[in-house]
């Protein structure tokens, strides 16, 4: 069958991935040293963009009612971690709470929410450019979130938000469209990659990559 959402486990030994072969959408994890497959999920609905924590616990959507919901597998049961009644997606680990996307207000008006294990949420963000297939973007030190804004006011630039909720910087970039980020620890510096268009009624987005390091400390 088709195969999507795939991502590594934290110690980088197994695959985590969604496979359609038995119908909805299924989670598998691929342990690489041993070529080991393991089915993770099997429901009537299709499970979709898993992320495993270092302890065992793997977040994931689940397809509800045709809507995504946040469920979380724990020691073989899997639970509602944050029932809506819009759209959440694309959860990531941040140490041992959840950031995901959410549609509060429907359509394609997306926020950013950090919710922890007993589904109490903050939101970090509203009206962010949702990324075309990535999850939200943390910093190495799980402190900072970065994202591009559907706001024309503010698309020019590249945002960040602590995710204590207690702070929120703006690193302006000069061009349009700002979208797609992504944050990496390069040898003491963090490393700002996203995309964006060069000004408006461009037609073609280009990468760029910025030292962010004076802006995040």
């Amino acid at each position: 069958g088709d195969l999507s959402w795939s991502s590594l486990t934290p110690d980088g030994n197994s695959l985590l991935f969604t496979s359609d072969a038995t119908g909805s959408g299924d989670i598998y994890k691929y342990e690489i040293p041993t070529q080991t497959l393991t089915q993770m999920t099997a429901t009537d609905s299709a499970e979709m963009s898993p992320r495993l924590h270092a302890n065992g616990s793997m977040v994931y959507t689940f397809k509800n009612a045709g809507g995504e919901d946040l469920f979380i597998l724990e020691n073989g049961k899997q639970r509602s971690l944050d029932k809506a009644d819009r759209d959440q997606t694309r959860p990531v680990w941040a140490n041992d709470k959840v950031v995901y996307f959410y549609n509060e207000k429907g359509e394609e008006n997306w926020d950013i929410l950090v919710t922890d294990l007993t589904g109490k949420r903050k939101k970090l963000a509203t009206r962010v450019r949702l990324p075309i297939k990535g999850t939200p973007a943390l910093s190495a030190d799980k402190q900072w979130i970065a994202y591009g804004s559907e706001d024309p006011e503010k698309s020019g630039s590249i945002w960040f938000a602590k995710l204590d909720g207690s702070k929120t910087v703006e690193f302006k970039s000069g061009l349009v469209a700002c979208g797609e980020p992504a944050l990496i620890d390069a040898n003491g510096r963090i490393l700002l990659a996203f995309t964006a268009l060069p000004s408006k009624g461009s037609d073609w987005r280009h990468l760029h990559i910025q030292d962010v390091t004076s802006v995040l400390r």
